[in-house]
């Protein structure tokens, strides 16, 4: 599976329509004479760890941001974004295992958090668990699938080594529902690599090339990820399909 560090799914934009839920006593709490909630102080030092940890979060500094959410699930044992966000930064800091244990701990906290799925799922198809990997995404496809629902999934079926789980045509309907959501560099890598597992290269390599085009646009993408982009190229040009 590849990793995500070209794109964002951290869930920060969840923060205001989630903390009256994760907060459900502020709305409860006024001032005398009406005046704007008041916070009991433990949950608002929760709610002031997980603002802090986004952050970090979205300015890349991994340690804090985990630091942070830390604290915030200290302080609150029950706030479930905050496991969710603390797992989003173990897995862009590579601790995919950490990353796991805390949407799973997500996911008991509020079962219908299908986000959790999805993300999970794409870390368990990064350490090969391809069974898990698929309930997860099939089970966030039920309820609320997301572009990265498709793109995890069609990856798996698209370049997985193990040929029990390649499935080209499912793998080009999947990977074209992801870019129809969301025409991004990833989604386009993950439609070039079905096009090349349905022996389609001459699609594959046009639809990878315009990937790699809109990565160099992003700006600053590490080397490994348009190395590793040009190697996808290379084969599909070669007319060989992407085993990961």
């Amino acid at each position: 599976m590849k990793p995500l560090a070209i794109f964002r799914f951290i869930l920060l934009g969840l923060s205001c329509g989630v903390m009256v839920a994760a907060f459900p006593h502020a709305a409860a709490t006024q001032q005398a004479g009406g005046g704007a909630p008041i916070l009991p102080a433990q949950e608002k030092s929760a709610r002031d760890y997980f603002k802090s940890g986004g952050t970090h979060l979205d300015k890349g500094n991994l340690d804090q941001a985990i630091a942070d959410y830390t604290e915030a699930i200290q302080l609150k044992p029950d706030f479930f974004v905050a496991y969710l966000n603390r797992g989003t930064a173990q897995r862009r800091k590579g601790e995919v295992d950490l990353a796991i244990a805390d949407y799973t701990k997500a996911i008991q906290l509020k079962a219908d958090l299908y986000d959790a799925f999805t993300l999970r799922g794409i870390c368990y198809g990064k350490k090969g668990r391809y069974e898990e990997a698929i309930a997860d995404f099939t089970k966030a496809l039920e309820k609320k699938p997301h572009y990265l629902t498709y793109n995890g999934l069609a990856w798996i079926f698209a370049t997985s080594k193990n040929k029990k789980y390649r499935n080209g045509t499912r793998a080009l309907e999947l990977a074209q529902k992801a870019v129809q959501i969301s025409r991004k560099a990833n989604s386009l890598d993950t439609l070039a690599a079905a096009y090349a597992e349905a022996g389609r290269f001459k699609e594959a390599v046009e639809t990878q090339e315009e990937a790699l085009d809109l990565l160099r646009k992003q700006g600053s993408v590490p080397k490994e990820d348009l190395a590793r982009y040009d190697r996808h190229l290379q084969a599909y040009k070669s007319n060989k399909p992407w085993r990961e």
